[in-house]
């Protein structure tokens, strides 16, 4: 769901939940992930520049 988040369905949030995880650990893990893929991207962006 990181490539594309807007294609998240009920049946992933259902998928999780079988795995043991509560509401409070999906919104966690999904901040988490965002967050990652931001430091992604910020690293990415400070590559270009040093390359320029």
């Amino acid at each position: 769901m990181t490539l594309s988040p807007k294609d998240a369905t009920r049946a992933n949030i259902e998928k999780l939940t079988a795995a043991g995880l509560d509401d409070r650990d999906i919104v966690t893990l999904a901040g988490l992930i965002a967050y990652v893929n931001y430091q992604v991207l910020v690293v990415a962006g400070l590559k270009m520049l040093r390359d320029n």
